[in-house]
């Protein structure tokens, strides 16, 4: 028992010792005749499909396609969904419901509508913050201004740094600011079944301050009967 209490005591001396030498290396201060350690330093690395994260697109392992401000500015669009589905090849629209504001897109086969109850496979981020509904993960493409848009990247493929119900890839939504849109803009149309829209814009840029603010009304009749829409 005498020789066990030995051993035991010798332990704990050995044990503080070292501890005493790694909290006198982790200040600065490495003890001669004692082994270094190095601990490999951690990079934080962005995981929202944006632009401005730090991740080159070179560097992304999928086909990532880019809609910059002249792709988004149709006067046929209503809905980045629109845009989507006259920019991109692989993107597909269906009116589900029969509205011009609330389609569904499909790209590869993948769908992001705002019928609940589909099989949402698309993550869709705004200014680097998801926008999809927390209930269903629904995709209402009328709450994001179409005309506010600066540009849309889509990210093909599975990835779970995007979030549930992204295997069919992300979108991300950039919109306009005051440091890259200056000026003011109006535009006004209208077209058959009652269509008309009118959309207003404008950008300062002042120094480091920069404003950027817009307002838009559209509605038609619908070529149905009973099936008018607004938007505001």
């Amino acid at each position: 028992m005498k020789g066990i209490g030995s051993i035991a005591a010798a332990a704990v001396i050995v044990g503080f010792g070292l501890g005493n030498a790694f909290a006198q290396e982790a200040a600065g201060e490495p003890q001669e005749g004692l082994p270094t350690y190095s601990f490999p330093s951690t990079d934080i690395v962005g995981t929202t499909p944006v632009e401005g994260s730090g991740i080159e697109r070179a560097k992304v392992p999928s086909n990532v396609q880019t809609l910059d401000r002249s792709d988004v500015e149709k006067p046929s669009a209503l809905s980045p969904a629109d845009v989507l589905n006259s920019g991109i090849g692989s993107a597909a629209l269906v009116d589900v419901q029969n509205n011009p504001l609330q389609p569904d897109i499909q790209i590869r086969g993948f769908t992001a509508s705002p019928l609940l109850g589909s099989p949402e496979g698309i993550a869709v981020y705004q200014n680097g913050s998801r926008v999809n509904e927390a209930f269903g993960d629904v995709m209402q493409w009328d709450t994001i201004p179409e005309f506010a848009i600066d540009s849309i990247q889509l990210l093909p493929g599975s990835n779970p740094v995007f979030g549930l119900n992204a295997l069919g890839g992300a979108l991300s939504v950039r919109m306009k600011n005051g440091f890259d849109f200056q000026g003011n803009e109006v535009e006004a149309y209208g077209g058959s079944f009652g269509r008309w829209r009118v959309t207003g814009q404008t950008g300062i840029e002042a120094g480091n301050f920069g404003f950027y603010g817009g307002v838009s009304g559209f509605a038609e009749d619908g070529w149905r009967d009973q099936s008018p829409s607004n938007l505001q």
